[in-house]
């Protein structure tokens, strides 16, 4: 499993971006990517691993990128 940017209860990702974005009206966006990436639930991601462990023949190898 390969998550992108985790967030939960009071995390500091999400305060940031926040903070940051009280002063600037835009966010800016990286070129070179070919997709976007939201956070991911720290909740969805223990969902995730519960699934991959309870099934080990779908997951058995297998990289799921969580975003």
């Amino acid at each position: 499993l390969r998550p992108a940017s985790l967030y939960g209860f009071e995390d500091r990702l999400l305060n940031r971006w926040a903070g940051i974005s009280r002063y600037w009206p835009v966010t800016p966006v990286l070129k070179g990517y070919d997709r976007l990436e939201g956070p991911l639930n720290v909740a969805d991601l223990a969902k995730a691993v519960v699934a991959a462990v309870k099934d080990p023949w779908v997951s058995d190898g297998a990289t799921f990128d969580l975003a």
